[in-house]
């Protein structure tokens, strides 16, 4: 079956995407027994409702089997353009060999500069990396990320 790619709203799919973001959450997330999952859906809707929450999904067989999210602000640093910063981006294992993953960021990527924004910011795990389709995309490697659980 085909999958069809969508902008779509956050409070029209929080309820079908919650089981997506849990499995991708185990798939991915450091620091799993100090730090549960629990996201704020109240800011997610409330950036929504200021549209500055970009939602892309891919669908196969009206199932959510990807996404693409992305928070869109002006930069503190170049108040002048907006950024559009990757909060998440998930595909179904049995799709990431596919041309899926290309297409969904070539659709965020038509949408975000239809919507003005000057810059896209993708971050990646480094156990499950993704360079080779932003290099294709002409994405630059501009930044290193380290973090350290501090907590108790």
């Amino acid at each position: 079956m085909p999958v069809i790619l969508n902008v779509e709203k956050f409070e029209d799919i929080i309820e079908e995407l919650k089981p997506l973001l849990e499995a991708h959450w185990k798939e991915i997330a450091n620091y799993q027994n100090e730090i549960k999952l629990d996201p704020d859906y109240v800011k997610y809707q409330t950036m929504s409702d200021q549209d500055m929450l970009h939602m892309v999904t891919a669908r196969q067989d009206g199932k959510i089997v990807g996404y693409h999210i992305n928070f869109i602000i002006p930069h503190m640093h170049y108040k002048q353009h907006l950024f559009a910063f990757n909060d998440i981006l998930y595909l179904c294992p049995s799709l990431r060999k596919s041309s899926v993953a290309l297409r969904m960021f070539k659709y965020t990527e038509k949408n975000l500069k239809k919507l003005g924004v000057s810059v896209i910011t993708v971050h990646m795990k480094v156990e499950f990396p993704f360079d080779r389709l932003c290099e294709y995309l002409g994405y630059s490697y501009t930044e290193r990320l380290y973090t350290k659980y501090i907590g108790e």
